[in-house]
This record gives C-alpha cells, sequence and structure tokens, in this order.
C-alpha cells in the first residue's frame, strides 16, 4: 500500500517551467526551485513520489540502464 504525502504548491511558475524544459530529471536544486526550501527529508518523499509516478508510466530514469 502506497502512502500519500501533501505535495506542497508550487511557489513560482516561471521557475516551474524552467525546470520543466531545462532539466531532464529532478534533483535537489531543482525541488528547492519548484516547493521552496524544504528539509532533506521533505526533497526524498518528493523524489520518492516522482520515481514511483515514472515506474507506474514505464518512464525510466535518464542514468538508468
Amino acid at each position: 500500500m502506497t502512502r500519500k504525502m501533501n505535495i506542497p504548491p508550487i511557489t513560482n511558475i516561471e521557475n516551474a517551467l524552467s525546470v520543466y524544459y531545462h532539466h531532464a530529471e529532478l534533483g535537489n536544486n531543482e525541488i528547492e526551485m519548484l516547493f521552496g526550501k524544504k528539509s532533506s527529508a521533505t526533497v526524498s518523499k518528493l523524489k520518492r513520489i516522482a520515481r514511483d509516478e515514472m515506474y507506474q508510466q514505464d518512464i525510466f530514469s535518464f542514468g538508468s540502464n
């Protein structure tokens, strides 16, 4: 069973568009650009949610083989 997390709102639409069009994957810096400064635990949870969604949609990570 997957636990749901309240995803914080995006802080700035221009930053969101920049991240979307200029970054193949989300790292800590990109997550901070999207959602503002968050704890490392929150960042890890957001990244896990993104990876789970990618897996469900058969989207592979840039660095995976």
